[in-house]
């Protein structure tokens, strides 16, 4: 027996059952929830607090700099060795 179709806005309702049926589940979705607050709480105040110590802006966007310079160069570097090992056979 198949499960009616749903249609509109009832499509992008989340089923809760795994997260009601599983206990393990549902520990790692809520310390999952709890890192991921967390993690955006620093991301707000390591700029704040910078420029409280400082109160100067090229502090502020100096931990901003030093998070986004590594990324295009893992990037360009780590996505061939991710699809095909780097060309070695």
């Amino acid at each position: 027996m198949t499960p009616p179709r749903r249609g509109g806005l009832q499509r992008l309702v989340v089923e809760p059952s795994a997260i009601t049926g599983s206990r393990d589940f549902r520990h790692l979705f809520i310390g999952q929830g709890i890192s991921q607050i967390g993690s955006q709480l620093r991301i707000v105040a390591l700029p704040y607090q910078a420029f409280l110590l400082t109160h100067s802006s090229a502090v502020v966007g100096l931990p901003s700099l030093v998070q986004f310079v590594p990324l295009p160069f893992f990037s360009l570097v780590g996505a061939p060795e991710a699809t095909d090992g780097g060309g070695h056979a």
